[in-house]
């Protein structure tokens, strides 16, 4: 038994004893990958908010796609929680399992030779715009 279960440890270099034992059977020293948007540049110093550049980036807390996993990460995180769920605060919404029944459920009927491409539509990045009344 380890004293930190399902999670993604990232230890650098060579592990000491104490930490191979926490890092245990149910851990990863994978790094988690998060989805990168179109973002507006949080360093670009400009007078208005709405002429401000966007770079691709990782959003940062509060943006739309935080902490959201991308479709390219390790099984370890995306499967590594203890009902085989993603690692992570959207362990509870289910992201990584959904894509997974879809990819599966598609390949079910799919013709010989295809296969099954899956991505996040950039667009819900985008702030719902106001309607002023």
């Amino acid at each position: 038994m380890s004293c930190v279960r399902y999670c993604s440890i990232g230890f650098d270099g060579p592990l000491t004893a104490g930490e191979r034992a926490c890092l245990g059977p149910t851990n990863t020293r994978l790094a988690p990958q998060f989805v990168q948007l179109w973002l507006p540049d949080l360093n670009a110093e400009v007078a208005d908010d709405a002429k401000r550049p966007c770079v691709l980036r990782p959003a940062v807390y509060g943006e739309p796609g935080y902490c959201v996993l991308n479709l390219n990460t390790a099984s370890a995180i995306t499967e590594g929680a203890e009902d085989d769920g993603e690692m992570g605060v959207h362990h509870g919404h289910f992201h990584a399992a959904a894509i997974r029944a879809l990819k599966t459920k598609l390949e079910t009927f799919l013709p010989l030779g295809q296969e099954v491409a899956c991505f996040y539509d950039p667009l819900l990045a985008q702030t719902p715009p106001r309607i002023d009344p």
